[in-house]
């Protein structure tokens, strides 16, 4: 089977998220990517990366 790739891109919420996340923010992040590496990595055997980008416009 060919292999596939596919990249997600997230639009931030302001420009300086990535910086800027309030606790709140950082926890549900933290908890969002928690959920989908059980979800997908380990029961599917993918491997899937997380991580927030700079806002592009900046």
């Amino acid at each position: 089977m060919e292999k596939q790739f596919y990249a997600v891109y997230l639009n931030p919420s302001r420009p300086d998220f990535a910086m800027s996340m309030t606790d709140s923010e950082k926890t549900i992040i933290i908890e969002h990517v928690a959920y989908w590496t059980e979800k997908e990595c380990r029961s599917s055997g993918h491997i899937q990366f997380y991580f927030i980008t700079a806002d592009k416009n900046n």
